[in-house]
């Protein structure tokens, strides 16, 4: 089933190695993993963020983890925006990270990332949000920046409230236990015990509060959530606080709504109509998957001319359109008879023992992206992507 991860900080650390392992251990070693990139879109850093997060994800997870780059509604083309929705619903494991909440939440917003979500939840994707990311799962979120370093007055903004998708209604406050402000308090991401107090009082529904280098794991099949990390998960009622610690677990129930409040959002609830959000798209986009698949390109163009649901037209343009940068054709189609003479000339080399111009044949078709494999029912190999 469905899973979400909030991770309070250290998202790129050495202490969230396993977490990550374990969240990723349900799709083995070709999971279809992506990472977003829009909370830090508008930093000039963006592009060696990306690359550490590349870079972490090979080196200590051994997974390639894709981008499809999405940084500012106002600059990313139709196209990006549609490429990374459709990446979005297809995909097993999404990651979001460091960067601005409120940033993050009016470009996510505008480009209608929750449907996306929710689509890909519906097929048992794993979500993990962290830091910045994490702030934005509720049906409300702190506007971190704007308070701590601007000083407007402390207010909510509309969340994308994914967590509701899985059954869960709590606002999130990553940073919980921050201490970064050395002579002043900034626990509650920045915010403070006085602010954090006074925005609180202003919901109708429970804070999530996670420490650094913490993470909280949303199970929708068990209805629970474990602690992993260093530090501990805190559950927000009213003037009651529940601490959870690594190694601990709780009940979604242990999650209620604040005693005397209806449990609605203070602010316009755009999430009412939930079965049009999270319509999904399968059924439109099914048979022509599988025409593409196929290499059928007249099938496929059939499919989409037929199809009166905008979002589903567009989800086939864009996969049409990577189908046409790649080729439809199986590449290992146009080059097997190649591959097949040098795999049987490299078998008659061992054969008669020439086993430095069989290695030889070996290493020149892995440098060409071949993987060789001898079992014991004669050689295979295959096209590496």
């Amino acid at each position: 089933m469905a899973v979400i991860a909030l991770m309070g900080s250290g998202e790129l650390s050495p202490t969230m190695v396993g977490v990550h392992r374990r969240l990723l251990s349900t799709f083995g070693s070709d999971a279809n993993a992506i990472f977003l990139d829009t909370p830090f879109g508008f930093q000039e850093n963006a592009d060696v963020l990306t690359e550490r997060v590349a870079d972490y994800f090979s080196t200590s997870l051994g997974i390639t983890i894709t981008t499809p780059t999405f940084r500012s509604i106002d600059v990313s083309s139709s196209f990006e925006r549609e490429a990374m929705l459709d990446a979005v619903r297809r995909a097993d494991f999404i990651f979001a990270g460091p960067g601005s909440p409120s940033y993050a939440l009016r470009h996510w917003q505008a480009a209608g990332l929750r449907a996306a979500v929710a689509e890909a939840l519906r097929h048992d994707a794993t979500v993990v949000l962290a830091s910045a990311a994490a702030v934005t799962a509720g049906p409300q979120a702190v506007p971190v920046y704007e308070i701590y370093k601007v000083g407007e007055e402390p207010h909510w903004l509309e969340g994308l409230d994914l967590l509701s998708l899985i059954g869960v209604n709590a606002v999130v406050i990553p940073h919980f236990n921050n201490t970064e402000g050395g002579n002043h308090d900034t626990r509650f991401c920045y915010l403070g015990r006085r602010r954090f107090d006074a925005l609180r009082l202003r919901l109708a529904v429970p804070v999530i509060g996670i420490d650094e280098h913490t993470a909280a794991v949303f199970d929708e099949a068990t209805r629970t959530a474990s602690v992993y990390g260093k530090g501990a998960v805190s559950v927000v009622t009213g003037d009651e606080s529940t601490a959870y610690l690594a190694g601990e677990t709780f009940s979604f129930d242990d999650i209620p709504t604040i005693p005397g409040r209806d449990g609605t959002s203070p602010m316009e609830n755009t999430h009412d109509n939930q079965a049009t959000l999270v319509a999904p798209l399968t059924t439109a986009t099914t048979s022509f998957d599988d025409a593409l698949a196929a290499g059928d390109a007249q099938a496929a163009a059939e499919r989409l001319i037929n199809t009166d649901d905008r979002q589903a037209v567009n989800a086939m343009v864009v996969r049409l359109a990577m189908a046409a940068e790649h080729g439809l054709e199986d590449p290992a189609m146009r080059i097997g008879p190649y591959v097949d003479l040098l795999v049987e000339l490299r078998n008659e080399a061992r054969a008669r023992g020439d086993f430095a111009g069989s290695d030889a044949i070996r290493d020149r078709l892995v440098g060409l992206g071949v993987e060789i494999r001898d079992t014991a029912d004669g050689t295979e190999w295959l096209l590496r992507s």
